[in-house]
């Protein structure tokens, strides 16, 4: 893989959660988990490539399996920022619904990689839709539970003053005991590129996800704007992982919730939820 190369042309990207009072150096974030050596991360198989990284399945030194995110060859300096700065935010934040960095390499002059635990399961929004697809329906029960987890892990982010900014199930991976466990932005961004989409900004954002105010300004999130895409995190449950407001067009979609358009309600959703 190529070393990075300085640009300045390739635009903003979304930016992951944000931690109040503090600075917010990815690098200084970074330095909080163990960097190990080049070649000590091996990526054994391409899970995705999208337009600003790769998603590796592999192994730490041949005996843990993880996953990997890195950069694509010939990424900007710019890009190289956003993955530490999207995978630094939940780092040391410990809790059994959260799924944070375990190791990185940063070394210069080679990409950085990002290592966290491999969750066995995968990734929850995949999950569902292959329950969709196969007609294999997961219990009302256990749905609940898959929000209640999110929901703990949530609290906890709260709690410590971090705001996600991306809930979403793309953003979350089940364990091997089906626990729920909420990840950063920096890997859905490539698995899911249909997720995130431009408002003539020159900025990637998840708009269908995120709270009216958010959408009205650029720059406003809070613990309740995270609520409001914990909302729609639920619909996704209830249908399945199908997109929310699919037939509003983007560009719609301010004066669309501005008027007081909300989600159905699913088809198959009890009404006591």
């Amino acid at each position: 893989m190529s070393t990075p190369k300085s640009s300045r042309g390739n635009g903003s990207i979304f930016g992951g959660a944000s931690t109040a009072g503090s600075s917010g150096d990815p690098k200084e974030k970074m330095r909080r988990i163990p960097n190990v050596q080049p070649g000590t991360l091996l990526c054994e198989h391409l899970i995705k490539e999208g337009t600003y990284g790769r998603i590796y399945g592999g192994k730490l030194a041949d005996a843990c399996d993880v996953l990997i995110k890195t950069v694509v060859d010939g990424a900007s300096l710019t890009q190289v920022a956003c993955l530490l700065q999207d995978s630094s935010m939940l780092i040391g934040v410990g809790h059994q619904n959260i799924l944070a960095p375990m190791l990185a390499n940063t070394e210069l002059p080679g990409p950085p990689e990002i290592a966290y635990p491999y969750p066995c399961k995968g990734n929850l929004k995949i999950f569902l839709q292959k329950s969709r697809e196969m007609n294999t329906p997961l219990s009302t029960r256990q749905l609940v539970e898959f929000g209640l987890h999110v929901t703990k892990g949530l609290a906890h982010l709260h709690s410590v003053g971090i705001i996600h900014k991306d809930i979403a199930t793309r953003n979350c991976y089940l364990d091997i005991d089906s626990y729920v466990k909420i990840c950063d932005n920096a890997l859905s961004r490539d698995l899911f590129p249909d997720d995130y989409h431009c408002l003539c900004d020159n900025e990637n954002r998840p708009l269908k996800w995120m709270a009216l105010e958010s959408l009205q300004q650029k720059s406003f999130y809070n613990t309740q704007t995270d609520v409001w895409s914990l909302g729609v995190l639920f619909w996704e449950l209830a249908t399945l992982a199908l997109t929310p407001f699919e037939e509003v067009d983007i560009f719609e979609l301010t004066p669309y919730l501005s008027d007081g358009f909300r989600l159905s309600q699913p088809i198959n959703c009890p009404d006591e939820l």
